[in-house]
């Protein structure tokens, strides 16, 4: 005996109990008489699948990729402008190929952006750039496969790195007195301006003073200080040289800060190695640093790469020469700076040669903080020194 209830109950149990029939069991009826063999079940079911697979894509990306970009690491767009299907599979390539998909991006003006980690990594370009940055990483990934390695693509980043070159001249002119300051900038300022030898006694390399007093800021303030106009200008043209190309090659903001802290451990161990009378001064210990820097991030980003230990050693091997021209004639040249100085930037461009080998330059953004860094730690030197 079934208890009575109220009509519109009863009507919506009946209306739970069709839905549930053609939600459930209508459907593979309907398919099982349908589609006879199972070859055509698994043909029919392979479009859903893959609509399923993007859809699964298309959730995991992160809340920073705008819902309008595109993935275009998984299909590519040949020569003939057709999806280029089978020749590339559908995941992120190895760090190196991704780092050259990235630079060719940048090269052709589209934007990009990464989500996730290593293998669960996808590359995202706008909707209007995904055929373009398709076209784009075909053409580049088919050259790495059947061709030799690409020259590394080069940064155009000189306007800065004569930014960079013009500050450091106004800063060596403030020093020297070769331009004053106005009244208004203040009596500090004017008590400090054209005093050249308070200068040099506060931040030269003195090497009593550095193991003695442990005044290690010294290391740092004396790649700021020049004896005269001749040395200032000589370090200017070829560091700024040297600096050019290093930038072009990693970006200005890691260059300048690798070139500043391989020139202050060159100054430091130049201080331990010195007598406790030796005093030194100038920006030549961070120029053969720089060289140093391109040799070895030549030698291991592009000899290793295109392969040949001649290829591998040549770069080391000029900036050796480069040495024995300019940084060990003349009286006045502190040559065990210069050795310590291209011995330190060799090893700091092996690490970040490796580095960048692996994971690609940094975009031009993330140039900005290794470059505040790099203009800071003076700064802090000098307030040290100053005890401000």
């Amino acid at each position: 005996m079934i208890p009575a209830g109220p009509a519109p109950a009863d009507g919506i149990f009946r209306a739970e109990h069709m839905l549930r029939f053609f939600c459930t069991r209508l459907p593979s009826i309907m398919l099982i008489r349908r589609i006879p063999s199972s070859r055509r079940v698994f043909s029919a079911l392979r479009p859903v699948r893959r609509k399923a697979r993007d859809v699964i894509r298309a959730v995991r990306r992160s809340g920073a990729i705008p819902a309008f970009w595109r993935v275009v690491d998984a299909r590519l767009i040949g020569p003939d402008g057709e999806p280029a299907r089978g020749r590339m599979p559908e995941m992120m390539p190895p760090p190196r190929l991704l780092a050259w998909w990235k630079l060719a991006l940048d090269a052709r003006g589209i934007p990009w952006m990464t989500d996730g980690h290593s293998a669960n990594a996808r590359l995202f370009v706008p909707a209007l750039y995904e055929r373009m940055a398709r076209t784009e990483l075909y053409a580049v990934t088919e050259e790495s496969r059947h061709g030799p390695p690409l020259p590394l693509p080069l940064k155009h980043n000189l306007h800065w790195t004569l930014a960079v070159l013009l500050l450091f001249l106004l800063w060596q002119g403030f020093v020297s007195g070769w331009w004053l300051l106005p009244d208004s900038a203040g009596r500090g300022f004017a008590a400090l301006q054209n005093r050249a030898e308070l200068w040099r006694n506060m931040g030269a390399l003195d090497v009593a003073r550095v193991i003695r007093n442990h005044e290690y800021w010294r290391c740092i303030t004396a790649l700021t200080l020049h004896a005269d106009a001749q040395h200032f200008f000589g370090n200017l043209l070829f560091g700024g040289l040297l600096l050019g190309l290093a930038a072009r090659r990693m970006g200005l903001g890691l260059a300048l800060l690798l070139a500043v802290l391989a020139g202050t451990l060159g100054n430091a161990a130049n201080a331990l190695y010195r007598p406790p009378s030796h005093v030194s001064l100038g920006f030549s210990t961070a120029v053969f640093s720089l060289a140093g820097i391109i040799g070895a991030d030549s030698a291991l980003r592009e000899g290793l790469t295109h392969g040949g230990w001649r290829k591998v050693l040549l770069p080391p091997g000029a900036a050796l020469a480069l040495l024995a021209m300019l940084g060990t004639g003349g009286e006045r040249t502190d040559y065990a700076a210069h050795i310590f100085g291209l011995a330190a930037g060799t090893g700091l461009g092996l690490i970040a040669g490796y580095i960048l080998r692996e994971r690609g330059v940094p975009r031009p953004a993330l140039q900005i903080l290794p470059g505040l860094i790099a203009l800071l730690l003076p700064l802090l030197a000098w307030l040290a020194a100053f005890r401000i």
